[in-house]
């Protein structure tokens, strides 16, 4: 159920935002969602966050991003998203998409939208 929350999450993030638009917004993400900045890797990594403080969505985006190999395990599932555990955070479960993905705990949510 938590993967196909995650997965319609995504989707609507896709959908609210239109073509060859380069940024989001905490509200693309829904109620409760707030900006918490970015920073580069990859891509540009935009974080927002829901029920948890800005400083740890950063953190555990940082972590999922730029961490090392060997400090997260990749949970292969025969249906829904690929899951990825972060060891430094734990109960933490991770899952992307195209152009945005999140880490969640409970309620709580670590998001990101790449540019």
């Amino acid at each position: 159920m938590r993967a196909a929350t995650a997965a319609l999450a995504l989707l609507a993030l896709w959908l609210a935002v239109p073509a060859g638009s380069s940024a989001t917004s905490a509200s693309d993400w829904g109620p409760g969602y707030k900006p918490c900045g970015s920073f580069r890797a990859e891509y540009k990594i935009q974080v927002f966050a829901k029920d948890v403080s800005c400083a740890k969505a950063r953190r555990i985006q940082k972590d999922y991003w730029l961490g090392p190999p060997s400090g997260q395990v990749e949970v292969h599932r025969r249906h829904g998203p690929q899951v990825v555990l972060l060891k430094r955070f734990p109960g933490w479960r991770c899952f992307s998409g195209t152009g945005g993905g999140s880490c969640t705990k409970g309620r709580r949510v670590a998001a990101y939208s790449d540019i």
